[in-house]
């Protein structure tokens, strides 16, 4: 009789075991999270595809997701497929370096991106010095003046110069060129060899004549901070006959801002010829 006590006891613990075990077999399981989101691309910001030589521009990296969202990309990669034209640091900083074309690429997370970037020669800015005549010639009303006499536009002398220029979607290039007291306007284009060729003119009265200036044949080339290059002017005179022709070289033109340029004003009238002389011997 003890024995089966015993053995039915057995027999109940044996049970309970098993119908815990399937109470906990039927415990909910914990809930999982939605699945990571691949990357589904990359693309590149803050970056503009024309810059000036001297120029640096901060690029970023963004990753879209597969659900739609952005994320700032982990550890991107970037490249620049001509580092002489335009280089890019490790953190996105493109430098422009010389005129020409590059592509700038970036690689994050399995994807990729590129940027284009047009680099053109820079000419923005303040340039001042001085021009040498090379040659004078006059004719008519201009040359009893003393137009190239020492006194006027004789070869060889030096003269101060200014030019002020803006410079818009990368060859684009216009301002004002001071000769002495005289103000002109002036446009013109960067080509690819990195020449900016243009042309121009200014006007002054003097003794209740009007004289036109056209400057013409403007052939400039800009290093970091100096300008080089050469221009011709002809001045006629309205209601009288004859002009004065000049051939000029810049000699000493150096960068003197790389700001915005400042403002011009119109040059001033003149009350006589010697005083035009004089006028473009010294800039206001």
């Amino acid at each position: 009789m003890l024995l089966t006590t015993r053995g039915q006891c057995f027999a109940g613990v044996v049970l309970f075991s098993l119908a815990l075990s399937a109470c906990r077999d039927r415990s909910p399981s914990a809930p999982s999270g939605p699945p990571a989101s691949a990357v589904s691309g990359v693309s590149i910001g803050g970056g503009v595809e024309t810059l000036r030589t001297r120029q640096t521009q901060a690029l970023t990296a963004t990753v879209t997701l597969s659900n739609g969202t952005t994320q700032a990309a982990t550890s991107p990669s970037w490249s620049s497929s001509n580092a002489t034209v335009a280089s890019v640091s490790d953190v996105g900083v493109v430098t422009a370096n010389n005129q020409g074309s590059a592509t700038i690429s970036v690689t994050a997370q399995g994807q990729t991106a590129t940027l284009p970037v047009s680099v053109w020669q820079d000419y923005q800015g303040t340039w001042t010095g001085v021009y040498r005549i090379r040659v004078c010639t006059a004719t008519g009303f201009l040359g009893p003046g003393g137009w190239c006499s020492p006194e006027g536009f004789s070869v060889g002398q030096s003269l101060p110069i200014r030019f002020t220029l803006t410079q818009q979607n990368g060859s684009s290039v216009s301002g004002s060129i001071e000769l002495g007291e005289i103000v002109g306007s002036l446009a013109g284009t960067v080509y690819d060899s990195r020449h900016f060729i243009g042309a121009g003119s200014a006007s002054l009265v003097e003794g209740g004549l009007l004289f036109s200036m056209n400057i013409g044949t403007l052939d400039l080339l800009a290093s970091s901070t100096q300008l080089a290059g050469s221009f011709v002017w002809a001045v006629t005179v309205t209601g009288v006959s004859g002009q004065g022709y000049n051939e000029l070289d810049l000699v000493d033109v150096v960068r003197t801002s790389n700001l915005a340029p400042r403002r011009v004003t119109s040059g001033r009238a003149f009350d006589s010829l010697p005083s035009v002389f004089r006028g473009m011997r010294q800039l206001p």
